[in-house]
C-alpha cells in the first residue's frame, strides 16, 4: 500500500496522552495510511514505552522515532515531516496533531477533501475543550499585533452553533493543522528559532506569500485536553509565549510594531502577575528577548 497521508504526533514527556491520541486516530481516520509518533528527547521513559505500546498492540501503522534533542514544537514536527517524507516518497497530505488532543469521530477525512480540492490549503479544525464540551475555537485565532494577544475565534460557542460561525481566523491552531506537502516544498519547514509558540503562523504567514491560505473545516472535530508541554502557566509559558509573539511582530509587521507589543505585555505581566514575582519577571524578559532572537534562516 502506497503511503499518502500521515499524521504527526508529537511527545514530549507525555506518553499516555499521546498512546490516547494514537489510539483515536487508528479508530476513527479511516484515511490515514500512516501515523509518525516524534519522540522530542523526553526526559521520562516516553520513548521506551511508546515504543513498546506500539509493538504490544500491533500497531504496524505506527512509525515512533526519537529526536536526539528537544527542539520545541517546530522543531520536533519538522523532524517528523522530514521522516515521513524521506521514508515515504509518495506521501501527499500531512496532519499535525497535538499529542494532548482525540478524535470521537474521523475529523481528517473532511480536511483531506478540502486539501485535495486544492493543494494551496492550509486545513484547521474546531478544537473542542474536553472538560466541558465547548467550542475552544473555530480553527484558530485573530491577532492583535500591537497587545501582542490574540483571541481564539468561537471561543466558548456550543458545538451545535459551529455551523453559524461567519469569522475567519487569522491563522489556524497547530493542535489540529493539514496541509499539502507542496507546502513544505514551497514554503520550506517551521522556524525553529520560536521553539514555542507562533511557529505555526509563523509558517502560516511565510506560506501567503506564495498564495497558500487558511481554511477551517466545520466537520472535522477534534477533543483537546489543553497544554501539557508547557508546566501549566508558569514561567516558562510566560516566558516563551511573550518572547514568541514579539518575534513574530518583528517579522511581519514590524520593529515599531514589536517595540509596542512589548510595552503591552510587560505592562500585562506587571497588572496580572505582580502576586508571582518571577512569573511576571519571565512575561517581562521574554517580551524584551523577542526583540534581539535571531530567527533561523537571518
Amino acid at each position: 500500500m502506497k503511503i499518502k497521508n500521515i499524521a504527526i504526533v508529537l511527545n514530549w514527556n507525555a506518553a499516555n496522552a499521546t498512546m490516547c491520541c494514537v489510539e483515536s486516530i487508528l479508530n476513527f481516520a479511516v484515511n490515514i495510511d500512516c501515523i509518525v509518533v516524534v519522540d522530542n528527547c523526553s526526559e521520562d521513559d516516553s520513548f521506551e514505552k511508546l515504543t513498546k505500546r506500539a509493538e504490544i498492540s500491533g500497531w504496524e501503522s505506527v512509525y515512533v522515532v526519537g529526536n536526539h534533542i528537544n527542539s520545541g514544537y517546530a522543531g520536533g514536527n519538522n523532524f517528523g515531516i522530514d521522516f515521513a517524507v524521506k521514508t515515504f516518497p509518495e506521501a501527499r497530505v500531512f496532519w499535525i496533531v497535538n499529542n494532548d488532543a482525540y478524535l470521537e469521530s474521523d475529523a481528517f477525512s473532511p480536511m483531506l477533501t478540502a486539501v485535495t480540492q486544492d493543494l494551496k490549503v492550509i486545513c484547521g479544525s474546531v478544537i473542542v475543550d474536553s472538560a466541558s464540551r465547548k467550542v475552544e475555537c473555530f480553527g484558530g485565532g485573530k491577532l492583535y499585533p500591537f497587545l501582542g494577544k490574540a483571541r481564539l475565534v468561537g471561543s466558548g460557542a456550543s458545538l451545535e452553533g459551529v455551523s453559524k460561525f461567519k469569522s475567519v481566523p487569522d491563522y489556524i491552531m497547530g493542535c489540529s493543522m493539514a496541509f499539502d506537502k507542496s507546502l513544505v516544498d514551497e514554503v520550506g519547514y517551521m522556524d525553529e528559532s520560536y521553539f514555542m509558540y507562533s511557529e505555526e503562523l509563523d509558517w502560516q504567514f511565510r506560506a501567503r506569500e506564495k498564495k497558500f491560505y487558511i481554511k477551517v473545516c466545520p466537520d472535522s472535530v477534534v477533543m483537546h485536553l489543553g497544554s501539557m508541554s508547557s508546566g501549566g502557566r508558569g514561567w516558562f509559558y510566560h516566558y516563551y509565549r511573550n518572547r514568541a509573539a514579539v518575534m513574530f511582530n518583528r517579522r511581519f509587521y514590524g520593529f515599531s510594531v514589536a517595540l509596542i507589543s512589548v510595552f503591552m505585555l510587560s505592562m500585562f505581566s506587571v497588572c496580572k502577575e505582580f502576586l508571582r514575582p518571577r512569573i511576571m519577571i519571565s512575561g517581562i524578559k521574554g517580551s524584551i528577548a523577542g526583540l534581539f532572537k535571531r530567527f533561523g534562516d537571518d
